[in-house]
């Protein structure tokens, strides 16, 4: 079985351990983001040294990442009205070869998510 802990706080405070898979719903660049900003450019030379695999969601990243979904959908807005938008998930243009390997294994079973922390 393959286990999940789903952690809430600073990217930079979780704990990356050995065949990891890192999910960061950040906020979108250009988007109303949270409360006390969000430093883009900080949170993608994070990304560039993490050696266990980062997929992040987003609208679109700088030319060294790399898009490996994407779906379009309806987003509301926070003024009442919806807008069409694209998004898509990333990876830094450093794992790519790890994200195929990983791609290619045999699929495990369930995922269990365990507790939030």
């Amino acid at each position: 079985m393959i286990s999940a802990a789903p952690l809430r706080g600073d990217y930079k405070a979780v704990p990356v351990l050995p065949d990891s898979l890192v999910y960061c719903d950040i906020p979108y660049k250009g988007t109303n983001g949270y409360e006390g900003g969000f430093n883009h450019s900080e949170f993608y030379e994070w990304t560039r040294k993490q050696k266990e695999l980062v997929i992040i969601s987003e609208y679109s990243m700088p030319d060294n990442f790399i898009c490996i979904a994407q779906v379009k959908k309806c987003v509301t807005l926070s003024s009442g009205g919806a807008k069409k938008a694209t998004e898509k998930l990333f990876i830094p243009g450093h794992q790519e070869e790890l994200y195929k390997e990983m791609m290619s294994r045999p699929k495990a079973g369930e995922l269990d998510f365990g507790e939030v922390a």
